[in-house]
């Protein structure tokens, strides 16, 4: 799954979703080819760059850019970031049903990354997912943001499993 919906793979799946438009005819600006051959040449980060800062292609002056072109590339970055952001929001809400069927108690779920803090557009794609799924008892659910999840994880496996023993 992660390779779903990491910032790590997002990048990729458009740069991938971008090679195989441009050698189907569907992008012509030039320079395509430099840009979306390599794998891992489009990151995450520029992908959010792409679809929220038109001025962006304006900078990137040894690339001219159609206009077709680049509401094509932004309209692939925001397919495949709320693609993935649909994804989480489904495996957590399948984490909270199994924990609570009716959704009766109040659930926060702590989240770390880059890609819900800064991604634009990524935290209310997943609220709007859970929304779907939930209805009004979405509002049961809270996503907070979080630093460093993975230690204070570990931290708090090592502290249930001391408690074992």
């Amino acid at each position: 799954m992660e390779k779903m919906v990491s910032g790590m793979y997002i990048g990729e799946i458009a740069r991938i979703i971008l090679w195989d438009a441009y050698k189907s005819g569907f992008l012509n600006s030039s320079g395509m080819d430099k840009i979306f051959f390599k794998p891992y040449s489009l990151t995450t980060e520029q992908l959010s760059l792409f679809t929220t800062e038109g001025d962006l292609f304006k900078k990137m002056e040894a690339w001219r850019f159609s206009h077709r072109d680049i509401g094509l590339l932004k309209e692939i970055g925001r397919i495949v970031s709320k693609r993935a952001a649909r994804i989480v929001a489904t495996a957590i809400a399948a984490v909270v049903t199994h924990m609570d069927s009716n959704l009766t108690a109040e659930h926060t779920i702590a989240i770390d990354g880059s890609l819900f803090e800064k991604y634009s557009g990524f935290k209310e794609n997943m609220v709007s997912m859970l929304k779907e799924i939930f209805e009004d008892s979405a509002e049961r659910i809270q996503l907070s943001l979080t630093h460093n999840g993975s230690g204070i994880g570990a931290a708090v496996i090592a502290a249930v499993e001391t408690l074992k023993t």
